[in-house]
């Protein structure tokens, strides 16, 4: 008869015997759930697939095959632009540094090793976040008795503030023609975030208004809203509207396309460093959003107001950006009664 017992950690286990190996021994399978409930469901569906003959020897299981099985079975109901960010963490940091290595001897200081080993601001967040779905499945899976990067964190660094681009630079993102000039005057001069921009159809926009109607597949409530459509960003919807195309279904006709088509943002995100060589300096979408905010500042539109414009859900992000940029205008005016002082 299979014993069973309550952890320390206040999981119910079951060692349950599944059949025999090929030397006559007991073939063993030990069984782990949060209740006791859960544990005699998981009993019984194992007794039930070792009577069907389907019980499959997990014990070797390794971490870069489990890495695929998760992307295969755990991620149907994502969207594309988050399976591909887990896509890319498996093949690119998971299964070169795990190969082969079985999930029941993997060790919490071999996961910290490798995060550590990670460049970039993100790369480390989104390996936590990739690796602890994969192990907690697996834990689900009875593979492992516990996840062992549940408290590991991510490497601190210093986030620097965003900066918006300069008026110079406006003027030659406006006056050079470049692979994304279209959408990058348009998040300039709309404070669009990027994915609301290559999300907008043409039923939402409405030229003779001079406004367009934001909602749907949002960031957050307040991301619904009207915006103004300013001048710079008018004229590029005037000429996209002449080439717009005809009887295509309203939730498909979007307003800015690639061949044709919707444009995908890591297609745009690949294009942005083609980019940099044309205008002369380098640039994020997020970038060229906060730009907008700052425009809006110089131009003395209140707070508030900008708030709305922007879709910020915390009218603290829109009055922390106001007070830095107020900061840094009495910066610079000090700087220049202080270089007059010098030349007199």
């Amino acid at each position: 008869m299979a014993k069973q017992k309550k952890r320390a950690d206040g999981r119910y286990c079951k060692n349950v015997t599944i059949g025999r190996n090929e030397d006559g021994s007991l073939k063993r399978k030990m069984v782990y759930a949060n209740t006791q409930k859960e544990l005699d469901i998981k009993v019984a569906d194992l007794l039930l697939q070792a009577d069907k003959g389907i019980i499959i020897d997990d014990k070797n299981k390794t971490v870069d095959v489990w890495a695929d099985e998760w992307l295969k079975t755990y991620t149907t109901h994502l969207k594309k632009n988050t399976v591909h960010n887990h896509r890319v963490i498996v093949n690119k940091h998971i299964k070169p540094n795990f190969k082969g290595i079985r999930l029941k001897d993997l060790k919490q200081y071999q996961v910290q090793s490798v995060l550590n080993s990670l460049e970039g601001k993100t790369v480390p967040f989104r390996f936590l976040i990739t690796f602890n779905k994969i192990l907690d499945a697996a834990v689900e899976n009875d593979y492992i008795v516990k996840n062992i990067a549940a408290t590991l964190q991510a490497p601190e660094y210093d986030t620097e503030e965003v900066q918006p681009i300069t008026n110079e630079q406006i003027k030659i993102t406006e006056d050079t023609d470049f692979l994304l000039h279209d959408i990058c005057v348009s998040l300039i001069y709309s404070g669009m975030r990027i994915s609301e921009l290559i999300n907008l159809v043409w039923p939402d926009v409405h030229l003779k208004k001079n406004e367009i109607k934001i909602h749907g597949d949002v960031k957050t409530p307040h991301s619904n809203r009207v915006i103004p459509i300013f001048e710079p960003f008018k004229k590029i919807l005037d000429e996209l509207s002449k080439t717009r195309i005809k009887n295509i279904d309203p939730k498909k006709d979007y307003v800015f396309l690639k061949d044709g088509e919707k444009c995908k943002l890591n297609d745009l995100s690949n294009m942005r460093y083609k980019c940099f060589d044309d205008v002369g300096f380098e640039f994020t979408f997020h970038q060229l959003r906060h730009t907008f905010i700052t425009i809006c500042y110089n131009a003395g539109v209140d707070v508030k107001q900008t708030q709305e414009w922007a879709g910020h859900a915390n009218f603290n992000t829109t009055m922390d950006i106001y007070t830095h940029l107020s900061e840094q205008n009495k910066k610079d005016n000090t700087n220049k009664i202080n270089e007059y002082l010098k030349s007199i």
